[in-house]
């Protein structure tokens, strides 16, 4: 029987032997996995990192064309406010010339404030100025 003890204590410990070897091996390979998955990350990580800085970067260069964007939006009102004013002044363009070649055609003082805008004394400036002699005013009992 003293055999057979050292017999069994024998392949126990070789299977034993076995055991630790399997798991020596398996415990190399995760680590290897593990160093891998670390190197992974990290350029995943700095990826990352690179992207917020693009996104960042065209974050601030949206925020730049939308300023930009704004001042031309003001610009362009000012100088549509500009070219309106302008409009009103030239008496060869806008409500003046219609007033004229109404007055010519014998308007009366309230077709002239209605149809062009203008105000009272403007209108009857204008038809005395330009009111034909030969047309009788149409508001004659207006005045």
């Amino acid at each position: 029987m003293g055999i057979e003890i050292f017999l069994i204590i024998g392949v126990l410990t070789l299977i034993l032997l076995v055991i630790v070897s399997l798991a020596f091996v398996l415990i190399k390979r995760l680590e290897q996995r593990l160093d891998g998955m670390k190197k992974r990350l990290s350029e995943q990580e700095t990826s990352v990192l690179s992207l917020r800085g693009a996104v960042s970067a065209l974050y601030d260069d949206a925020q730049q064309v939308t300023r930009r964007q704004n001042r031309i939006e003001q610009q362009l009102r000012q100088i549509g406010d500009q070219q309106e004013q302008l409009l009103l002044r030239d008496p060869d363009t806008g409500p003046y010339r219609q007033a004229m070649h109404l007055a010519k055609k014998g308007a009366s003082v309230e077709d002239l404030v209605t149809t062009c805008g203008l105000n009272r004394g403007e209108a009857e400036l204008l038809l005395s100025l330009y009111r034909t002699k030969t047309t009788p005013p149409n508001d004659a009992a207006e005045e």
